[in-house]
């Protein structure tokens, strides 16, 4: 199962951003530090289906490369590895892996601004929630537990974004960091 948390991060986590963005000259106050330890998790099903979302991602933008679309593309926010963290912060992140054991560092205003973008150029009705998602919005637990499944890749692509799109806008309101990783 893959999911993203918004929340505190784990201390050597912290360390870990607070020094990389040092390193990258990222002028930040540090305000994401002090968040609640758990705002929210959203279920992303599996690593498969965020590789279905980049796929739809990089073939809106006629990438045909797959596997070096990160490197292509203008939507540099997104999640296309395996594990990411974004911060509540503006700036642009590198294209590579900033943190150790090839962690994405992003910002959370870069990847709802991608989004956004990616929902216009998208035929897929992005920002419609499919059915289930409420379900595990409200329970995760017990969604899980259900075993549901979705059905189709659309509405895969509609639940990837609208998940990615619900922690961007909690990570900024909340100022938390949005972790994830299968």
């Amino acid at each position: 199962m893959a999911d993203l948390g918004v929340g505190k991060l784990r201390a050597d986590q912290e360390a870990s951003v607070s020094r990389t963005l040092l390193r990258l000259g990222v002028d930040d106050d540090g305000a994401w530090k002090h968040c609640p330890k758990n705002l929210a998790t959203i279920g992303l099903f599996n690593l498969g289906s965020i590789v279905r979302f980049n796929d739809h991602v990089a073939a809106l933008e006629g990438i045909t490369d797959r596997g070096r679309a990160y490197q292509q593309t203008r939507f540099v926010n997104l999640g296309w590895w395996i594990y990411s963290i974004w911060l509540p912060i503006e700036f642009d992140p590198p294209r590579d892996p900033a943190l150790p054991d090839n962690v994405f560092l992003g910002s959370s205003f870069g990847l709802l601004n991608d989004l956004a973008e990616i929902r216009k150029l998208s035929p897929l009705s992005l920002g419609t929630t499919p059915p289930g998602y409420d379900d595990m919005r409200s329970d995760i637990r017990a969604w899980f537990k259900s075993r549901f499944k979705v059905i189709g890749d659309q509405a895969i692509i509609q639940w990837i974004w609208k998940g990615l799109d619900e922690a961007a806008r909690i990570s900024i309101e909340e100022s938390a960091p949005i972790f994830g990783g299968d």
